[in-house]
């Protein structure tokens, strides 16, 4: 049985033949409610079809692309999940992690519970992904790889206020791999309240 808050999304989004569709399913082990943008949106039940101008807000961090696949779990006698195990992304892929990562591609697809991901790129292009490496007093190392595919493991830290964000962790390359070491990220400071100062004559 389809859950029912799903159902009246989908038929709220797709009251408008070809208008924009935007779509806002429940929260889940992800971290925080997901939501779906595209100018057409199709759900049979258990798949969820977007088609152009593709932007998926998600716990692991903003999706976008041009056609997109979501899975969601279901079986006999169940309620689908409203929160997907797996995406399938084409076109102009792009994914913007929270720390400021992101991962350019033409197709991906994404095990969101095992929080990995393959990534893929047509000749002469490259799959193009921004990590950061974490040092010393904050100081952050920006290492940029390429390659024509790419494997990206991700990994979830606990905020000390609450919540999760999302981390590359580890990536595996595969043919015209190249890594580049860019110049470390000082943390920014905090801004220091102005002091004033009276004199009495």
């Amino acid at each position: 049985m389809v859950n029912n808050w799903v159902q009246t999304w989908l038929a709220m989004a797709m009251l408008s033949s070809g208008c924009l569709g935007a779509i806002g399913l429940g929260e889940g082990a992800m971290g925080g409610a997901m939501k779906v943008v595209a100018e057409k949106v199709t759900f049979d039940g258990a798949k969820l079809h977007l088609v152009d101008n593709v932007s998926i807000t998600h716990g692991l961090g903003v999706l976008t692309c041009d056609w997109a696949e979501l899975f969601f779990k279901t079986g006999p006698g169940k309620e689908t999940e409203t929160v997907p195990e797996k995406i399938i992304l084409r076109g102009n892929v792009r994914m913007r992690l929270s720390d400021g990562g992101s991962i350019d591609a033409d197709q991906a697809e994404i095990d969101c519970l095992a929080l990995d991901g393959l990534f893929q790129a047509e000749p002469p292009k490259k799959v193009a992904c921004l990590f950061y490496l974490d040092g010393d007093e904050g100081v952050r190392t920006p290492i940029k790889a390429t390659s024509r595919k790419m494997r990206v493991k991700m990994r979830s830290i606990e905020q000390p206020k609450g919540g999760t964000h999302y981390v590359i962790s580890d990536f595996q390359g595969e043919d015209a791999v190249t890594i580049e070491y860019q110049q470390p990220v000082a943390p920014t400071p905090l801004p220091v309240a102005p002091t004033s100062t009276s004199m009495e004559l």
